[in-house]
């Protein structure tokens, strides 16, 4: 569907606008991009994070965008102007991971300096530090209700944490190698984390039982999501594909193959959409246009049974 380029560097971040409308996306130029997703124009270039970035997402409304960089800070901007807010300064390691509260009101980050730190949206004063990992924290996320967080790390734990106090709530210990990303099921039951070991797993937020290891991948998980019903998960990987899971059962339900190092996967509006140094936008096998002879990318419904690729053309 879409190409987006201007990236000088790997992409190693990128979210959709609540309202479906644009992209944001990071980069290891040191840039913060917003994309116009119908067009793929860029409206806007963030600058002024002095290191490669690892992480930007949307606030609920749309109107902010935040990113976590190598240089230890976490910066706030506002996405009609690409105005620089707020940065937030407290971390001594690089910023890997950042998300907004569902209310808007906080942002999380997780660093290398193996802390989890919860922040003050508005004024960007530092509500909490979370310590307890023993490693780089590689990944976090906020419940749907906003009262507990999740983290994941290099120290190969995943924790659940409570956004108000600060205590660590439960560690979900069984991956056997670095976790790299981490997500909350829609009604915060269940997580699912991705891992170095190759698998994915599903836990129970309320106890930390391991409830089912995917098992599929050849290569690092890097990212992993739930649909929005939660009945499905899907997993990217350095083996080159995507999966689709059911969470039920642990079934894979099916491979999309052909993407390049992806480092992101999320479902949206019932397809799969991922994002990779390359820049591809819709996960699908890669083609030839034998008009243009531009590369192309067929989208979700294009794929045929649990397993197969398309042919190509």
């Amino acid at each position: 569907l879409l190409t987006l380029s201007g990236h000088l560097g790997l992409v190693h971040s990128c979210a959709w606008s609540p309202d479906g409308e644009q992209v944001v996306s990071g980069s290891y130029d040191s840039s913060v991009k917003i994309w116009d997703a119908a067009s793929g124009a860029c409206l806007l270039t963030l600058s002024g994070h002095e290191g490669r970035g690892f992480s930007c997402a949307w606030s609920p409304d749309g109107t902010w965008v935040v990113s976590g960089a190598e240089d230890k800070t976490v910066k706030i901007w506002d996405a009609a102007s690409g105005a620089c807010l707020l940065t937030l300064c407290g971390h001594e390691g690089s910023v890997s991971s950042c998300a907004w509260s569902p209310d808007g009101a906080r942002v999380v980050s997780g660093s290398e300096d193996n802390f989890v730190k919860i922040w003050d949206a508005a004024c960007g004063a530092c509500l909490r530090t979370l310590s307890g990992h023993e490693s780089p924290v590689s990944c976090c996320a906020w419940s749907a209700d906003g009262a507990r967080v999740v983290s994941g790390s290099h120290d190969k734990s995943v924790r659940i944490w409570d956004a108000a106090s600060g205590a660590c709530l439960l560690t979900l210990s069984g991956h056997r190698s670095l976790v790299h990303s981490c997500a909350w099921s829609p009604d915060g039951t269940r997580v699912v984390s991705g891992s170095q070991d190759t698998s994915v797993k599903i836990w129970d937020a309320t106890g930390g039982a391991c409830l089912l290891t995917l098992s599929g991948h050849w290569g690092l998980v890097h990212s992993c999501a739930w649909s929005p019903d939660g009945e499905q998960v899907v997993s990217g990987s350095y083996d080159s594909s995507v999966k689709i899971w059911e969470a039920a059962t642990g079934a894979c339900l099916t491979t999309l193959h052909g993407l390049p190092e992806l480092h992101w996967a999320a479902i949206r509006d019932g397809r799969a959409v991922a994002a990779s140094p390359g820049a591809w936008r819709w996960v699908g096998w890669r083609w030839m246009d034998p008009v243009t002879g531009r590369l192309r990318i067929l989208p979700l419904e294009h794929f045929g049974p649990v397993g197969e690729a398309p042919e190509r053309r």
